[in-house]
């Protein structure tokens, strides 16, 4: 076993309010004896097999525990004084699909290189939106108000005939479309080549769904069982979805259709990304074992939204914020598991300023101790010189 600083914890006491320490310690494998004194019932019912690396702060009267599992990671807050615990659980996915981060990456290099406008939003979050701004790349959803030599679409896609409009009226075009989108579009259009009359699960007016449907001649948009019943009777009907829609909806919406249609041959291509596959199955499993969940996304993030419906069929508290400034403490009573997850466009930081916020307040709220000083988390410095902010889970 290794302390950090040398620092020996003698019944997990702190002698002095205000006063940062910390320590670390790596080990294979843990026994709740090892912390002792007021730490011990707690870590008593949360022992795991798969602990890898533990940070340990002691802040005033709160220590605060973070450990990893290889299903989720696990921040512990213990207040000694009240013999009370609030645990964050984050989802084991979460946050940023690849997608998003190469359109963001793609629009960053892109700009340094020459002026580029993006036509319509590149991903739903706000924050990345401000980011990318501050960096030169411009963003307009009309092509006629373009002042840039280069134009982008976004990770949602566009049609054939959107991009070829771009190239026509002079513009570089710059395609940041997610694989996983494009790999719809053309699963599509092979099933129109195929004698199929294209069905698509998900929201008309959504940017990706009308990039599918830009270059069908015929088609029709449903997203709920009232839709699957106005369909046009057809032979053969070729179904695929919108990525980021429930899987357990879209089957569902199939399943209508082919007791719409029990004589027609009705084929489906599953183009539910496995991104929003894994945080759908996920944010429900967080849902179960929790109090609350907190999902964190754009107000404008069907993904996202997503989320917030399926979590709130398994937990009766679930909140959706775009960012910490959003955080209330009346959410939140002592002893609470929070659950955290978030959509596929939600960036790292806003994930966790809203974990952030949530210790805040829950520290401010609790009765009968003193909450550290505006100042102090403003700069915390830690023995030894780190900031607490920066010990991450490894």
């Amino acid at each position: 076993m290794w302390w950090d600083h040398g620092l020996l914890l003698r019944q997990c006491g702190v002698t002095a309010e205000g006063f940062w320490w910390d320590c670390g310690l790596i080990f294979d494998e843990v026994s709740a004896g090892v912390f002792g004194g007021g730490a011990q019932p707690l870590l008593a019912g949360l022992r795991m097999p798969e602990f890898r690396w533990l940070n340990l702060l002691l802040i005033g009267y709160v220590d605060f525990f973070r450990f990893s599992t290889k299903d989720s990671s696990v921040i512990c807050r213990i207040q000694l004084s009240m013999g009370v615990a609030l645990t964050i659980v984050r989802a084991k996915h979460m946050g940023m699909c690849f997608g998003v981060k190469d359109a963001i990456e793609f629009a960053r290099q892109t700009a340094d290189q020459e002026s580029v406008t993006v036509l319509g939003q590149l991903v739903h979050n706000q924050a990345v939106l401000d980011d990318l701004k501050e960096q030169g790349v411009q963003f307009t959803h009309n092509l006629d108000r373009v002042e840039t030599d280069a134009v982008m679409v976004t990770a949602h896609g566009a049609s054939e005939r959107r991009k070829t409009e771009i190239i026509q009226q002079g513009f570089a075009l710059k395609d940041s479309t997610c694989p996983l989108v494009q790999s719809a579009h053309e699963r599509l259009l092979r099933l129109v080549d195929a004698g199929y009359y294209p069905v698509i699960i998900g929201q008309a007016q959504h940017v990706e769904v009308r990039g599918l449907v830009g270059d069908l001649e015929e088609h029709a948009v449903v997203l709920t069982r009232e839709d699957v019943k106005e369909l046009p009777e057809q032979e053969r009907l070729g179904i695929v979805s919108q990525t980021t829609q429930p899987i357990e909806h879209v089957r569902s919406l199939v399943r209508a259709v082919k007791a719409q249609f029990p004589q027609a041959e009705v084929r489906f291509e599953d183009t539910v990304c496995k991104p929003t596959k894994n945080r759908q199955t996920a944010a429900v499993a967080l849902a179960k074992s929790v109090d609350v969940v907190v999902v964190v996304g754009g107000v404008n993030s069907n993904n996202t939204h997503q989320l917030v419906k399926r979590c709130a069929q398994y937990c009766t508290r679930v909140f959706h914020l775009q960012n910490g400034a959003g955080v209330q403490s009346d959410w939140f009573v002592d002893g609470d598991r929070v659950g955290i997850t978030a959509g596929t466009s939600t960036p790292e930081s806003s994930i966790q300023e809203v974990e952030d916020a949530i210790w805040l307040l829950s520290d401010v709220r609790r009765p009968g101790r003193r909450g550290v000083s505006d100042q102090d988390r403003r700069a915390p410095v830690a023995w030894g010189g780190r900031d607490p902010d920066t010990l991450r889970t490894r």
